[in-house]
């Protein structure tokens, strides 16, 4: 049973990329994320160390180990809402450089995880009303390495 706040996000999907997954190719993984068009409303909290997410059954569908979140983006929408691409922006240089600020079309986060078991890295990325959510329940400040 989580101790935690749970914050309740639409799940847009994930992707998995090789190792050598560099930044600039992030931007047309979330867009291949978006396109598929997945609107799946989870409810997110941190126990443990781990992030678990959680259907309206509140059947586990996620557990995810932080050590194992390599990197982290938060994600901006674009003021006139226009643009149909993300474009990358500023790099937040928090204490070890992994967490990322993106401009685009929907506000939300995403995370990149690296499970030593598997050989890929694993993009999930989640949309929220506001960026207040995100802020509210602790999960952007949680992330900044």
């Amino acid at each position: 049973m989580m101790k935690t706040k749970l914050v309740s996000l639409l799940w847009r999907g994930s992707a998995s990329v090789d190792p050598r997954f560099s930044a600039p190719m992030l931007k047309w993984s979330i867009q291949d994320i978006i396109n598929r068009e997945i609107f799946i409303r989870l409810s997110m909290g941190i126990e443990s160390g781990c992030l678990e997410t959680f259907n309206s059954d509140f059947e586990l569908q996620f557990k995810h180990q932080v050590k194992h979140i390599i990197g982290m983006c938060k994600m901006l929408r674009k003021p006139d809402g226009r643009s149909k691409y993300f474009e990358i922006g500023i790099v937040q240089a928090k204490s070890s450089g992994n967490f990322m600020e993106l401009i685009g079309t929907i506000n939300g986060f995403l995370y990149l995880l690296k499970d030593p078991g598997d050989p890929l890295i694993h993009i999930h990325l989640y949309e929220s009303e506001s960026m207040e959510e995100l802020f509210l329940f602790g999960l952007i400040e949680y992330f900044s390495f």
